[in-house]
This record gives C-alpha cells, sequence and structure tokens, in this order.
C-alpha cells in the first residue's frame, strides 16, 4: 500500500467490486469472453508447462496450505 491508500472494511469492499463489475457492465464486456480469454491464457501459458503426473493430480491440504503460506497455526 502507498502513503494514500486506506484499508477498506469489508463492507467498503464489496461495495467497491460491485461498483466495477456494474462499469464492467455497462462497457458491455461480456463475462462470457472474459471466461474465454481466461481459458486461453491456461491453454496457452500455463497448461503446456505441467508435468504429466501433475494433471489430473488433486492439490493435498498440505500443497495447498503451502501455496497459500499458512503455517502450523493457520495463518
Amino acid at each position: 500500500m502507498g502513503s494514500w491508500d486506506v484499508a477498506l472494511s469489508k463492507h467498503e469492499e464489496v461495495g467497491e467490486r460491485l461498483a466495477r463489475t456494474s462499469e464492467t457492465e455497462s462497457l458491455g464486456v461480456n463475462p462470457q469472453s472474459r471466461g474465454d480469454v481466461a481459458f486461453q491464457y491456461l491453454a496457452s501459458a500455463v497448461w503446456p508447462f505441467l508435468e504429466a503426473e501433475q494433471i489430473g493430480t488433486p492439490v493435498s491440504r498440505q500443497e495447498e496450505d503451502n501455496i497459500l503460506g499458512y503455517g502450523p497455526e493457520g495463518y
């Protein structure tokens, strides 16, 4: 955060996200096309780099906690 950034409450954060969603919809951005763009990105820039044994293997709880940075105390 910069010196001018202010932490928002959860209520304010939800309001901000709803406002951004409304702005996006008013610009005529199709949510389906955003999904298509995300899929194309994954198909071209992420999935080709996965090792064969990783495909179809779910992430374990321990791996998920490590990725999210959770420690033994849960935070």
